[in-house]
């Protein structure tokens, strides 16, 4: 390494500095590129050498503000370039307003070559410390110059976009009087007659109105009709009119109905005498509506015994004491109720509510010859559940198991064991005795097989029956105690 250059060494020193392109903080690089040529008699030299670089405030001062020192600065051509800074860098003071404005190089330990002044870029280094400026207001109008805009922008490049003419006084009011060829609107200011309402405005401003709803008597009525007055749709949701059964609310593309009427009504029918019990709960024992595949149909309901919402499909009756008669249960045939009649069944088909019934009461009264109301004027009331395998009424000759059923008589509480078919629907025949002391034989099924586990008499009806015959003593618990034997009887399905 060349460490002793001559002392003709002519030193040609050109300086540039550039500044990092992060933004300003304390841990920025700060570094300046210091350029210069060394030259002797022969041009430019080659090599190596040491240098050390001075930073002054002035090209006179004996003292620098900041020195750099780098070992090994490599020399061709006579053309050197020294990084002044690495890190940490030059101190951020350096080259702030009244810093350093001349740089001095010496090679080799050798006297400091003739000082050169710094070019303009190393003062960008002054941008780093403008983080910290906090200034607001600090520069007044006077100390612009606004001469400078002659050279961007003329008055006859604005000329175009000059507002020349005075703004009209609604500008400044926003009074619609002040209006210059405002349109006419005859009728604006024009109110609704009393019970209507706006649904439309003219081009002229004058509002369409319509009946609404009258207040007379201090109440709101709906206007009424029997069909809908207009078209539901999007223009009219919301609107609303009653019948003599609804009230009828537009939901944008039909009419919707609330019904008016109570739930087991003619014209709000329910589906069974339970159906309408689950959803009126003040419902009463009396005749309802249900839909059945007869259509609307009344029936009678018990809206007591054991919960309610029994629906009655059969009923018979004996007027007179004395002999042995028996009552037909009906098959899934409609019949009327005509209470001058021994017998009568439902004006529905009963195949339609046994086929979802999950039980079924006999009632039987002795409290009067004919059926009158409600069967609850009672001597007694047996349950049935449903048969484990049932699903219809009137089913042909199936399955002839015989089997035990659990029978409760509600009046009382007490339960026996009654027979019927596996697949049969849950009327049975019931502990028939022959000549003890029983009124519980009331029940039977058209069933040799069956019936011959109950008693001794074949029946044959296409159905199931009640009887009451002679001879029995009606005095043990769960007897008609009626000495004539004089009684109805009726079966409920729910």
């Amino acid at each position: 390494m060349r460490t002793q250059p001559q002392r003709a060494l002519l030193m040609a020193l050109s300086l540039s500095a550039f500044l990092d392109a992060l933004p300003a903080r304390a841990a920025t690089p700060r570094s300046v590129t210091v350029q210069g040529t060394l030259r002797n008699g022969g041009g430019g030299v080659d090599g190596v050498y040491g240098m050390s670089i001075h930073f002054y405030r002035s090209k006179s001062d004996s003292e620098p503000v900041y020195t750099a020192v780098d070992p090994a600065v490599a020399v061709v051509g006579g053309v050197f370039n020294v990084t002044v800074g690495g890190t940490p860098g030059v101190p951020a003071g350096v080259f702030t307003d009244g810093g350093a404005a001349w740089v001095g190089v010496s090679v080799a330990g050798e006297p400091e070559l003739p000082r050169s002044p710094v070019a303009a870029v190393p003062y960008a280094h002054h941008a780093l410390s403008a983080g910290s400026l906090s200034c607001t207001g600090c520069v007044g109008v006077t100390a612009l110059d606004a001469t400078w805009l002659d050279t961007v922008v003329t008055t006859a490049d604005l000329a175009p976009y000059a507002l020349t003419a005075a703004l009209a006084p609604v500008a400044f009011s926003g009074d619609y009087d002040e209006l210059v060829g405002r349109p006419t609107l005859p009728t604006l200011g024009a109110t609704c007659p009393a019970g209507q309402a706006v649904v439309g405005l003219a081009a002229d401003g004058a509002l369409t109105c319509a009946p609404f709803a009258s207040t007379a008597g201090g109440q709101l009525r709906i206007p009424t009709a029997t069909t809908a007055p207009s078209t539901c749709d999007g223009a009219n949701l919301g609107a609303m009119w009653t019948s003599a059964t609804a009230l009828w609310v537009c939901n944008g593309a039909e009419w919707f109905a609330i019904p008016l009427q109570s739930y087991g009504s003619s014209a709000r029918p329910g589906t069974s005498c339970l159906d309408i019990r689950q959803n009126l709960a003040s419902a009463k024992d009396g005749t309802y509506y249900i839909v059945s595949t007869a259509g609307v149909t009344p029936v009678y309901c018990d809206m007591t015994t054991d919960g309610g919402g029994w629906t009655l499909v059969s009923y018979g009756y004996r007027a007179a004491a004395g002999g042995s008669d028996v009552y037909y249960f009906p098959n899934a045939a409609q019949g009327t109720w005509d209470p001058a009649a021994r017998s009568g069944r439902a004006a529905i088909d009963a195949t339609a509510i046994l086929a979802t019934a999950t039980s079924l009461v006999l009632t039987v009264s002795n409290g009067g010859a004919a059926v009158t109301g409600n069967l609850l004027n009672y001597g007694l009331a047996y349950r049935w559940p449903k048969a484990p395998t049932y699903s219809g009424f009137s089913l042909p000759a199936g399955d002839t198991t015989c089997i035990d059923v659990a029978v409760t008589e509600l009046k009382s509480g007490s339960s026996f064991t009654a027979k019927t078919f596996r697949d049969r629907p849950q009327v049975s025949c019931s502990n028939h005795k022959g000549s003890t002391p029983y009124e519980r034989q009331f029940i039977g099924f058209n069933s040799v097989t069956c019936y011959g586990a109950c008693g001794s008499d074949p029946v044959t009806s296409n159905g199931m029956v009640v009887w009451y015959g002679d001879g029995y003593d009606p005095t043990t618990s769960g007897g008609l105690n009626d000495p004539e034997r004089a009684g109805s009887f009726g079966f409920w399905v729910r």
